[in-house]
C-alpha cells in the first residue's frame, strides 16, 4: 500500500518504516551465507542483550536557543534522536522525551516511541553481530516560525544492517517538527513525516550482504564518537 504520509505526531520516534514494518513482518530477514567469524558487538545497552555500534548526532547547541537558530537545532535533535533512543529502556525513553517534548505532548510521543521500539528489540536483539543504525540529517528548511511556534521540515537518512537480521538498506525521509517555545526553549509539540526524496545507489554499487557490510567498516570511526569496535 503506497504511503504518502504518515499521521501526525505518531512516529516520535521517527524509527525508520523499513525496520518497524519490514524488520517485524519478516521480509528482510537475510542471514548471509559463508562461515566468517562474526564481530563482537561493542556494546549491550538493554535487558535483552541488544547489540549495537550507535553513533550520536553531532550538533552543537544553538546560541540563541529562543530564536529561529534554536528551533533549528531542535528540530535537527529530535529528528535523529532515535540514533540513540532505540537502544534505551521504556523508563529512559520516557525521561528523555519528556525533556525534549511540549508537557501537553509528552505522554504521547513517549508512548508512540515505546510502541515502536517494542516490536524492533526483539528482532535486533537476535543479530549475529554489530547492528548498524545511523541516523543523520542532512537539510533542513523552516516552513513556519514564529514568536511562540515553528515548523521545520528536516531531510535525514537511516542505514540499518544486521547479520543474520537485516540486509544493508538505507531509507529517506522527509519529518516536519511542530515546536512550541516554552520558557524561553523550543520543544516538540507534534511530528509528522513522509516518503523520500530518495536518490538511486550509484551505477558502479552493487548490493551488500550484511557481514560484508560489517567487514567493510570495521576500524572506522563515525562522526561525533570514537572507534568503533
Amino acid at each position: 500500500m503506497p504511503r504518502d504520509s504518515r499521521p501526525s505526531g505518531r512516529r516520535g520516534l521517527l524509527i525508520s518504516a523499513v525496520v518497524v514494518t519490514a524488520l517485524v513482518a519478516g521480509v528482510f530477514l537475510a542471514r548471509t551465507s559463508g562461515d566468517a567469524p562474526v564481530k563482537a558487538s561493542r556494546e549491550q545497552v538493554t535487558k535483552r542483550g541488544l547489540r549495537h555500534a550507535n553513533g550520536a548526532a553531532d550538533s552543537n547547541p544553538s546560541p540563541d536557543p529562543g530564536g529561529e537558530a534554536g528551533a533549528v537545532d531542535a528540530a535537527l535533535r529530535y529528528a535523529s534522536a532515535s540514533q540513540r533512543w532505540l537502544y534505551l529502556t521504556d523508563e529512559q525513553i520516557g525521561a528523555e522525551v519528556a525533556e525534549v517534548a511540549a508537557p501537553s505532548s509528552a505522554a504521547r510521543l513517549s508512548d508512540d516511541v515505546v510502541a515502536d521500539v517494542s516490536m524492533v528489540r526483539p528482532q535486533l536483539a537476535g543479530a549475529d553481530g554489530r547492528v548498524w543504525w545511523v541516523v543523520r540529517p542532512l537539510a533542513w528548511r523552516v516552513d513556519r516560525f514564529g514568536g511562540a511556534d515553528a515548523r521545520v521540515a528536516v531531510w535525514l537518512v537511516t542505514v540499518l544492517s544486521a547479520t543474520g537480521i537485516a540486509a544493508p538498506q538505507a531509507e529517506f525521509v522527509t519529518v516536519s517538527l511542530d515546536l512550541e517555545r516554552i520558557d524561553g526553549r523550543w520543544r516538540v509539540n507534534d511530528v509528522s513525516d513522509r516518503p523520500g526524496p530518495t536518490p538511486i545507489t550509484g551505477a558502479k554499487d552493487q548490493p551488500w550482504d550484511a557481514e560484508r557490510f560489517d567487514g567493510a567498516l570495521d576500524g572506522f570511526t563515525r562522526l561525533g564518537e570514537g572507534a568503533v569496535r
